[in-house]
């Protein structure tokens, strides 16, 4: 038997091989899809999201899951056969077939770290969501009040990510971050709340977030959680930057980067946007760890997106995203932004492996939100409301 082929499980040796690499301290990484006539495309994006972790686990529809979702005629290559094609790519590491119209019970049996999923599905879709709204309820059901606080903050750490700033608002005006508790893995809710604290448009809530940072700072310190510390580090670092306290910036970023080298960490700082890509780039000046920030800036090259509304942002630009009647999804202001590199939708469709119908799709979703009436409007209103900021590439827009 080809060795290739070993990577191909069923869902309870999955499980426990998942179980097994997660004790371990590994990031598992999970994506799913038909894969039926399997092209570039498939080999790019399971690339990429091999990138985010230490193992990717790839669920394939079964054929009769396909037949359930597409056109009359699919699946054109059995489910086997699928399976045997993702699992030859060396980026994957286990492939399973599953059942179901969706992966939600393969997702609630493997908890993996980081969900992935195609241009095709905005954060709304990503059946993975509802496993956070799952956690909830059974905590809620079996009066587990710790699990419940870990997971309503990571429903507003969703909604931070996603730039609906509005749907964390009352989680965190109700969170009270005392005491701090070990964290579980890599996720604690103080984080979500410093988050929450730096992004509001006062200098009240702007000091209470720092000064969280700084508590938190200690904590991780004593407790010898790096992968935190880390984070913390980052997030001061950015708002020191934000202030205007450049050598304050770039030290804390400097320590950020230091702990982190050794890890090879390179999501934790690309979710933190634009913002800490320029840091960086400054950061190199000083001669400290080239080559891996080289890295992380080749990462942020390949993958534009921005998870955080732009970087602890000033607040009228944060402010002014916030007015429209519907905030832009972040694969709208991908798809906003190379409409200001006067891309065509096929060139735009190229770039971020989805289909010119998609981006026709998600260009009139945009349109409709801004109220404008085509791609030249569209960029000149999203430059006057900040969402947009570096008219270089876009001349003559």
């Amino acid at each position: 038997m080809e060795e290739y082929r070993l990577k191909i499980k069923d869902l309870a040796a999955a499980k426990d091989e998942i179980a097994h690499l997660k004790a371990e301290g590994q990031r598992i990484v999970f994506t799913n899809g038909c894969f039926d006539i399997l092209h570039s495309g498939h080999a790019r994006y399971l690339f990429a999201a091999r990138q985010l972790g230490d193992h990717l686990v790839v669920a394939v529809n079964s054929d009769r899951s396909v037949k359930a979702i597409k056109e009359s005629g699919r699946p054109i290559v059995a489910q086997e056969d699928r399976a045997e094609l993702v699992a030859a790519l060396g980026c994957v590491d286990t492939v399973l077939i599953f059942d179901e119209d969706n992966p939600y019970n393969v997702i609630k049996g493997l908890r993996p770290d980081v969900l992935v999923k195609g241009g095709d599905y905005g954060p709304d879709r990503v059946v993975g969501r509802e496993v956070v709204e799952a956690v909830v309820k059974q905590a809620l059901d079996i009066g587990n009040t710790s699990l419940l606080q870990t997971a309503q903050g990571f429903q507003a750490e969703l909604a931070i990510r996603q730039n609906k700033i509005e749907e964390a608002n009352h989680w965190a005006e109700t969170y009270n971050p005392d005491p701090f508790n070990v964290a579980y893995r890599f996720y604690v809710p103080q984080m979500t709340m410093a988050k929450w604290l730096l992004l509001q448009g006062t200098t009240e809530k702007q000091q209470q977030g720092a000064h969280l940072l700084n508590r938190l700072e200690a904590f991780f310190r004593s407790t010898h959680n790096t992968r935190l510390l880390i984070e913390v580090l980052a997030l001061k670092a950015m708002h020191f930057d934000v202030h205007g306290a450049e050598n304050s910036a770039l030290s804390a970023l400097e320590q950020s980067i230091t702990l982190a080298q050794p890890g090879g960490f390179l999501r934790l700082f690309m979710d933190l946007g634009p913002q800490m890509a320029d840091m960086l780039k400054r950061l190199l000046h000083k001669d400290i760890a080239r080559n891996y920030i080289h890295r992380i800036l080749t990462a942020f090259k390949d993958d534009k997106r921005s998870e955080l509304p732009d970087p602890l942002a000033p607040a009228s630009a944060v402010l002014q995203t916030q007015a429209m009647i519907e905030p832009l999804t972040n694969r709208e202001l991908e798809i906003l932004s190379l409409l200001a590199q006067r891309l065509r939708n096929k060139e735009i469709a190229e770039k971020l492996f989805i289909s010119p119908d998609t981006v026709k799709r998600h260009t009139v979703n945009l349109y409709a939100k801004l109220k404008v009436g085509d791609r030249r409007q569209a960029v000149s209103k999203a430059y006057a409301m900040g969402i947009l900021t570096d008219r270089r590439s876009s001349a003559g827009a």
